[in-house]
């Protein structure tokens, strides 16, 4: 077993107030972590991709010897804006990212890994989503004038 620790704040000021979010339990010190527990398997890729370029990082397919098919934790940072792009069986879902503001997705529930809705409608959910795992990720450099370095990291 191993652990994820995560600390994220969140601080916005402006009209004379500030408003403050943060990991944890509501009474939670803002500097604990909060800690995940995983079974340990890491995988990561990092990398620079040109200018309004496209990439494959992970493709379970192919790659679960290396990266975990199954993941409870992703991690993605890039300096440039970009566009990530998670493939199911039977759907896909894109993100775009500013420029070193992280994306992270955590597993909260019975699939055991992330997972995605697998849907094209536009009503609310009245009950808990069947998801469905993470096939492939691919990323996209937003910028048509410098390349993008990025981190990419999956625990299981």
């Amino acid at each position: 077993m191993a652990n994820v620790n995560i600390t994220t704040i969140l601080e916005v000021s402006g009209h004379g107030t500030v408003t403050l979010g943060k990991h944890g339990a509501q009474s939670d010190s803002i500097q604990l972590p909060k800690v995940v527990s995983v079974t340990g398997t890491l995988g990561e890729k990092r990398g620079s991709l040109a200018a309004s370029g496209l990439a494959t990082l992970y493709d379970k397919a192919t790659e679960s010897a290396v990266i975990p098919a199954l993941f409870n934790f992703l991690y993605f940072w890039a300096d440039q804006d970009y566009q990530i792009q998670l493939i199911t069986a039977a759907t896909e879902v894109t993100h775009s990212g500013a420029a070193e503001v992280p994306f992270i997705l955590s597993e909260g529930g019975a699939l055991g890994s992330v997972g995605l809705l697998a849907s094209a409608g536009t009503t609310n959910n009245t009950a808990v989503a069947t998801l469905v795992t993470v096939d492939e990720i691919t990323i996209h450099n937003i910028s048509s004038t410098t390349a993008m370095n990025y981190h990419l990291i999956l625990v299981d």
